[in-house]
């Protein structure tokens, strides 16, 4: 299995993936290191950077298998990077919290069906503490540094602008999206002056802004607001003007004669 730079640029999520062997052998290829793990051990590749899975079977009439659990990469960024040399690397289960990891994902595996959302959520950070303790990166969440807290805001912003168009963009669909509560999402914006919604909207306007730009768009504004998630016209009027200082009438037309103020361009 080749995940080569075509199949990252296509991703849209932004996960570290560990792969534990049941049966049968793996050898993993990824930033210059390869390792082949066996049963009962695992190993680690970053989505965001190419990688190679070669799966052997065990020579006795039986399928290889492998238990691949998704952690959000933002909350191991620090120890996953390409600087880190953590990928690609051989981690044997036989004992310590490489030990614990293993067994939480099997009976993760085995019980997941019947597992609420909160306790999914909930489980799921236990999964990214006892990966940044097999990584030697034992800090938790509320510890992170600045660099972790930005780069779960970009998944966020990412999450929000894959989704714009289809409607409503729930905070707890991108708390899920990138592995946190919903409280920790909310936090994330507010340490930096904002909120989830402003975002949201934010964006929502902005994406308005840039098709009314668009001089080959004769769509009507009212058409353009509903494409983009506003209620009507008017309220793509109010948020509009309130964020470029002109009205979407208006600023199309300074558009045609090339006239828009610094204060409305993108």
């Amino acid at each position: 299995m080749d995940h080569g730079k075509r199949e990252v640029a296509r991703a849209d999520e932004d996960v570290v993936f560990v792969n534990l062997q049941l049966d049968g052998h793996c050898t993993t290829t990824q930033d210059g290191r390869q390792c082949t793990v066996s049963r009962g051990e695992f190993a680690i590749v970053d989505s965001t950077r190419p990688y190679r899975l070669e799966f052997v079977e065990p020579g006795n009439d039986e399928l290889w298998r492998v238990l691949s659990f998704r952690l959000p990469r933002p909350l191991l960024a620090d120890v996953v990077g390409p600087s880190a040399a953590t990928t690609a690397r051989r981690f044997a289960s036989s004992s310590g919290s490489a030990r614990l990891l293993s067994s939480l994902m099997v009976e993760t595996w085995r019980t997941d069906s019947s597992l609420q959302t909160a306790e999914r959520q909930m489980i799921g950070a236990a999964h990214v503490d006892l990966l940044r303790a097999v990584l030697g990166g034992t800090q938790r969440r509320t510890g992170c540094s600045l660099e972790t807290d930005e780069a779960l805001r970009v998944s966020v912003v990412r999450y929000i602008d894959s989704r714009l168009a289809f409607g409503r963009v729930p905070a707890t669909d991108a708390a899920r999206h990138v592995g946190v509560s919903v409280r920790t999402l909310h936090a994330l914006f507010e340490r930096t002056g904002t909120t989830f919604g402003a975002v949201v909207r934010e964006h929502r306007v902005e994406a308005c802004r840039r098709e009314l730009a668009d001089s080959r768009d004769n769509r009507s504004i009212g058409t353009i607001a509903a494409a983009w998630g506003f209620s009507d016209s008017a309220h793509l009027a109010k948020t509009f003007r309130s964020r470029f200082g002109c009205s979407p009438v208006e600023y199309r037309a300074l558009v045609q004669t090339g006239e828009v103020p610094q204060s409305a361009q993108g």
